[in-house]
């Protein structure tokens, strides 16, 4: 997927959703003392800093004000060498493709084994009720594939892989030193509670309010 199909996913996200509170993306800024974010329109990047080293969740899209506001946080592009991906959506891995600005071009990708059936080609992603077929997602990052409840110590960060299928088929999330949840699409949050994210955006809704209820009992235990 292209810059240019980045940029019509912002105009069709636009058409459909403006006005409709749907999408809540925290504003660039730090959150605490290891979580930063950069926004990208309805999107959110977020930084995690431990011990001097800075892993990344999720590459945005292709966007062309990333370096600018990470900047905003003192956050050098070429420090960043791990880069964990929730799934393969274009608001979650722009900045990886071929025509983006390369600013991670060193670093090392870590996706789901799943969800890397979609950027082989083996599978494609599906919309609206699974009737249109978006864009295949290129990049050339050296990968790590991950596996349901694999755990990994990045220079003394734990990360912890979580498989929660519907939103995409391989979607993880990722908690990091058994504090901090990195949910990418598993949830939206309304004004009374979670709740899964939107149907029309998911390969299977079903399966996608399964696997919360999974994840929570996981959680929990």
């Amino acid at each position: 997927m292209a810059r240019k199909d980045s940029d019509n996913q912002k105009k069709s996200m636009s058409l459909l959703f403006r006005g409709k509170a749907i999408f809540k993306p925290l504003n660039t800024g730090r959150i605490d003392e290891r979580v930063a974010c950069v926004r990208e329109w309805v999107a959110n990047i977020f930084f995690y800093t431990r011990n001097g080293t800075t892993v990344m969740i999720d590459a945005g899209y292709n966007y062309e004000r990333l370096k600018e506001k990470m900047g905003w946080l003192d956050v050098d592009p070429a420090s960043i060498k791990h880069i964990f991906i929730t799934h393969q959506d274009t608001d979650h891995v722009g900045a990886l493709e071929p025509d983006s600005e390369q600013l991670f071009k060193d670093a090392t990708v870590y996706i789901g084994e799943i969800e890397n059936r979609y950027l082989t080609g083996e599978v494609r992603r599906k919309v609206m009720h699974r009737l249109y077929k978006l864009p295949i997602v290129k990049m050339n990052n050296p990968k790590v594939l991950l596996r349901d409840g694999q755990i990994l110590d990045v220079d003394g960060i734990k990360i912890e892989c979580i498989l929660v299928p519907g939103h995409t088929w391989g979607h993880m999330v990722y908690l990091v030193d058994d504090e901090y949840l990195f949910s990418g699409d598993t949830i939206w949050f309304g004004a009374d509670g979670g709740y899964s994210f939107l149907s029309t955006l998911a390969e299977d809704n079903k399966l996608a309010v399964k696997s919360l209820e999974a994840l929570e009992k996981n959680l929990r235990a």
